[in-house]
């Protein structure tokens, strides 16, 4: 099992912060890199984060946040990453979520 974020093992780690649509959560449509030191952190969605064209991100419909620490610094997911999941929720209806990263990838 890995060590839960905040350790040491954390220190050079990377925290990705990934809004999918609640019908497709599989593709990002914004995203965000922090280094895993800065959590907790707060963040705000705006149109400017939106990663695909279309619709403007605060006009979707339900979205949910991933929030992943990781020591690899891939984007994708791998074995022994940290995550943690919003419910869906409306951005235009939502002022602040909390995402508790607690499960790890396998």
């Amino acid at each position: 099992k890995g060590k839960a974020p905040g350790s040491s093992q954390f220190y050079d780690a990377t925290v990705y912060i990934t809004v999918h649509s609640a019908a497709d959560s599989k593709v990002p449509i914004a995203a965000m890199k922090r280094p895993a030191l800065t959590l907790p952190l707060e963040f705000s969605l705006a149109d400017i984060n939106e990663m695909r064209s279309g619709a403007p991100i605060t006009a979707k419909d339900a979205v949910m946040i991933k929030a992943r620490v990781t020591n690899s610094g891939s984007i994708k997911t791998k074995p022994g990453d940290w995550i943690g999941y919003s419910a869906p929720f409306l951005i235009a209806k939502k002022r602040q979520i909390r995402i508790i990263i607690a499960e790890i990838s396998e």
